[in-house]
């Protein structure tokens, strides 16, 4: 079933469109949010992104001892993470730290089979706008909105119950990481790795087969021309890289954007 495309030209939009699809009652599954400067970037694990790139043809593990870059990768992490890895990360069975050493791995950038996503629509928006927009070289192309680039988006992703690592290790199905059995997409709560994981109120996405594209329940489009007007909206609301990304690069990030806006 295609997602429903829903397109928003101000903040207030956005806020409505949000309103709208989010709405929940106590106990429902949460609605999570992804953003992405190029609306028609797919939405699959960064594990993917090597495909076609390496001499290795098998990407993602299928088996607790196959030969594939996702199971290599995290192999190799884990031997050479653990003199440097936090110690909370070694506490519990096998399974338990193994996934704990995966959300640590993707963390710090390694291609793995998590997906990003936020519970807050805004932080969503924030990575949707904030870096230059994809030029198309299309005389007409469906992800332009009437200009010579593609127009971003905010995925909203509904109906997946939340677990966290304990409940995540304790099914049999998951006993070798970073396989993951249990069913089709789950949605997982990140262990509070860093301050950037609670402000940016991170949650991730994990699938059986992460080479299948994950369809979101709705796509927010945001036309190119209206993206530094949104980031400065954004920016006065408090979500920027100085509040998402609370560290020394991101107070240097932030202040290298913002001088642009500065007056006497």
């Amino acid at each position: 079933m295609k997602p429903r495309v829903l397109s928003v030209k101000s903040m207030n939009e956005y806020i409505n469109c949000v309103k709208s699809i989010a709405g929940h009652r106590q106990g429902d599954p949460p609605t999570v949010f992804r953003g992405h400067r190029d609306i028609a970037w797919k939405l699959m694990p960064s594990i993917m992104s090597l495909k076609g790139k390496c001499k290795i043809s098998q990407i993602a593990a299928k088996k607790k001892d196959d030969i594939s870059i996702e199971r290599g990768l995290f192999v190799l992490f884990k031997d050479h993470a653990a003199p440097i890895a936090p110690e909370w990360i070694w506490s519990g069975n096998d399974t338990m730290v193994g996934w704990r050493l995966l959300f640590l791995a993707r963390h710090h950038g390694l291609p793995t089979r998590l997906l990003d996503w936020t519970l807050n629509p805004l932080v969503a928006l924030f990575f949707a706008v904030e870096k230059p927009a994809i030029k198309c070289n299309m005389s007409k192309c469906k992800h332009c909105g009437g200009g010579t680039f593609h127009d971003s988006a905010v995925f909203a992703l509904q109906g997946l119950e939340p677990c966290g690592i304990d409940r995540l290790s304790d099914h049999k199905k998951n006993s070798y990481p970073p396989i993951y059995g249990y069913n089709d997409l789950g949605l997982l709560r990140p262990p509070d790795i860093s301050p950037r994981i609670v402000a940016q109120e991170s949650m991730c996405t994990i699938g059986k087969n992460p080479e299948k594209r994950i369809l979101p329940s709705y796509t927010i489009r945001i036309q190119e021309t209206y993206r530094d007007e949104l980031r400065r909206e954004l920016d006065m609301l408090g979500i920027n890289r100085k509040t998402l990304f609370p560290d020394l690069d991101g107070i240097a990030a932030y202040l290298e954007w913002s001088c642009k806006y500065w007056k006497r």
